[in-house]
């Protein structure tokens, strides 16, 4: 079960207008940026030539792997060598993985250390039992591993590691400049 949306819900289609809207305000200031450079050097522009390239630049990046951040309800949060966890209703899969019983992998926490997702298996899932709590998953290698215990996963793991949930790291990482200066 991975999390395909069936068409385009209210929620998405209201993010999407704010995407738009962002871009589109985000592009008036860069193009202005870029028009006060190009008039240093006696170039001759194009308000609107300017501002739609920085507004189509700015929305094909928006759905980009590293810049796509979910629609509506729906949050994605690239982890590196194109791994991707989405969250809805408060339940995180990483995507494209599979526990030794082929079941999809919900995360309860989690960090990326070098490479290496450490995670703790969601034991509150709505749609899995699993049999270990804790994996390990080489973003590099697609190589997972899994533990039954605590002590099992800190004996076989890098210990440089803190684990959040997805709220703490989507708000980590698309916060700050992210959040301002990216639609």
């Amino acid at each position: 079960m991975t999390f395909m949306t069936e068409g385009l819900n209210m929620e998405a289609a209201v993010h999407l207008i704010f995407i738009l809207i962002k871009s589109s305000i985000l592009s008036v200031v860069y193009s202005g940026i870029l028009i006060i450079l190009l008039k240093m050097i006696k170039y001759r522009v194009y308000f609107f030539r300017i501002w739609l390239s920085v507004f189509t630049l700015l929305i094909v990046y928006s759905f980009t792997y590293w810049g796509d951040h979910g629609l509506g309800d729906e949050k994605r949060l690239p982890l590196g060598n194109g791994a991707t966890l989405i969250e809805i209703n408060e339940e995180a899969q990483l995507i494209g993985y599979t526990d030794s019983e082929q079941q999809d992998i919900f995360l309860s926490r989690f960090d990326v250390v070098d490479d290496i997702l450490y995670g703790e298996l969601d034991q509150n899932c709505s749609v899995f039992v699993y049999k270990s709590r804790y994996v390990t998953v080489d973003l590099r290698s697609n190589e997972l591993s899994e533990y039954i215990d605590r002590t099992d996963f800190l004996r076989n793991s890098n210990h440089n590691f803190q684990f959040q949930s997805f709220r703490e790291s989507y708000k980590e990482f698309y916060g700050g400049w992210r959040f301002w200066l990216l639609p």
